[in-house]
């Protein structure tokens, strides 16, 4: 039997570290997230991480017929978790037992990979490590929720730039293990947008990045600053 001489990773390892949840991804006309996996592609050594792209999880003609081996795993894994199981010795050696152990033989008009006694059981021993990512799953919360349930606008995003208030929640998030499901900019917008167009109180910044966004008129928001009892007060520290 000729031996397969190489593993590799086809992503980047540091940058799957620092991700809070890298591979969660929720459609919105779904309730659940998309299947989350690792691969290992038997015909060239190739290790990968992903998610099913598409609703009912199809999958690409390697996998179907087994030459390529996939494994799910928590799409709300932590990415720093996820990281450490790649990298570690007990993954790199069953992943290179069952590279070894699948061989390619045509089968009809496919080709299709099949797995030695070794190869399997060592899937077996890959499917029992993998168990062991559900002691580092994220908390996973709806944006909307997660900002405004027990919260106001103004305790998240008051006088400091959008940008700076996305990244101190970012933070926030990962402090609580929670992995924020949707867009932290665009949910502040929308709620600033909101107060604006029904009359509440808004900041300074509030105004300029609502502008800045094409989300109000240059007109809307200097008739906002002539109008001093829409101003939200300075915050008090």
């Amino acid at each position: 039997m000729e031996i397969k001489t190489f593993l590799d990773f086809e992503f980047d390892i540091d940058e799957l570290r620092s991700k809070s949840a890298p591979l969660y991804c929720r459609y919105a006309s779904e309730l659940e997230p998309q299947t989350a996996f690792i691969e290992i592609d038997c015909r060239n050594g190739a290790i990968d991480v992903g998610y099913y792209s598409e609703i009912g999880n199809a999958v690409p003609v390697a996998v179907a017929y087994q030459r390529a081996r996939r494994y799910s795993i928590p799409a709300n894994v932590s990415g720093k978790a996820l990281a450490e199981l790649l990298e570690s010795s007990e993954f790199l050696a069953l992943a290179e037992r069952i590279y070894q152990g699948v061989t390619i033989k045509q089968n009809g008009g496919n080709f299709v990979g099949q797995a030695d006694d070794d190869a399997q059981e060592a899937e077996e021993e890959l499917r029992s490590q993998l168990h062991s990512l559900n002691h580092h799953l994220l908390e996973v919360w709806d944006v909307d929720d997660w900002l405004f349930t027990n919260h106001v606008l103004e305790e998240h995003w008051h006088h400091e730039p959008l940008r700076l208030a996305v990244e101190n929640l970012r933070i926030a998030a990962e402090e609580e293990s929670v992995f924020i499901d949707g867009d932290l900019g665009t949910a502040l917008l929308d709620s600033a947008h909101f107060r604006f167009r029904h009359g509440y109180t808004v900041s300074k910044a509030h105004v300029d990045a609502l502008l800045a966004h094409g989300m109000i008129g240059l007109d809307e928001s200097q008739q906002w600053r002539e109008q001093s009892w829409r101003h939200l007060p300075d915050k008090q520290e």
